[in-house]
């Protein structure tokens, strides 16, 4: 007999205001609630039917935003999946963009991250956001806080420009380079960067199934992940 877990349902979630030490309201994520490593196995959103319950699991949102958009009218999918930890919801966002939309996109998914800590979930702060909303970007993330994720793209992406600022807006915030930053995708280029940041001779900690790689203090995870620009939007591909 299978087992029976105990599922909630939109009516569930309710209405939340969480406290919040800025301007604009965005929650303030719980530093209790924030992972030690990456935990396996990981899974991307959208890719097993909702059905499926995998009690452990790391959940990424670095896919199409189409795929988790309903996860801001109805959260509860979230805590019926059984992840243990989560990177928050990577939505799109452009260099064009205003600043109040991105602002807006900040609070979704610092707010989602906000919730699912309300049921012992532990959160990845997304740091896939271009420099120029670098400023907004850790609105509602603690000082201090050592775990965060990001994405690359797969093929002619330029470091300088994309993942050595945020690398160190994270080790920034957490007033330490001892973090957990942990990269959805790219290329070999990628491997050698994590390599870069821990320093040069350390061993490999370990080296994990599902093609993720875990080099000193970084987390890489290898595969197909986004395209480039088109109209000004970024589509997330997850082939």
């Amino acid at each position: 007999m299978s087992e029976i877990f105990a599922q909630i349902t939109q009516r569930d979630v309710g209405d939340w205001i969480f406290p919040s030490s800025n301007y604009y309201g965005i929650p303030d994520l719980l530093q209790s609630l924030q992972p030690r490593g990456l935990e396996l196995p990981v899974n991307r959103w959208g890719a097993k039917a909702r059905s499926v319950r995998v009690e452990g699991q790391t959940v990424h949102f670095f896919t199409d935003d189409y795929r988790f958009a309903a996860l801001w009218k109805d959260p509860s999918p979230i805590i019926n999946c059984g992840c243990r930890a989560m990177a928050e919801p990577n939505i799109s966002t452009n260099g064009e963009m205003p600043k109040a939309v991105a602002l807006a996109y900040v609070y979704q998914k610092r707010w989602l991250a906000r919730y699912a800590q309300t049921h012992g979930i532990e959160i990845w702060v997304d740091l896939g956001m271009e420099a120029i909303h670098h400023d907004i970007a850790l609105l509602g993330v603690p000082k201090g806080w050592k775990a965060y994720a990001t994405y690359t793209y797969t093929t002619g992406y330029d470091l300088e420009e994309w993942l050595f600022p945020q690398y160190d807006l994270a080790c920034a915030n957490a007033g330490t380079d001892e973090i957990l930053f942990w990269v959805y995708g790219g290329e070999e280029k990628f491997k050698n960067f994590a390599k870069s940041v821990v320093g040069y001779g350390l061993p490999l900690i370990s080296k994990p199934t599902s093609g993720t790689l875990v080099v000193g203090r970084c987390a890489i995870r290898r595969g197909k992940v986004l395209s480039r620009w088109r109209s000004k939007s970024r589509l997330k591909r997850s082939r």
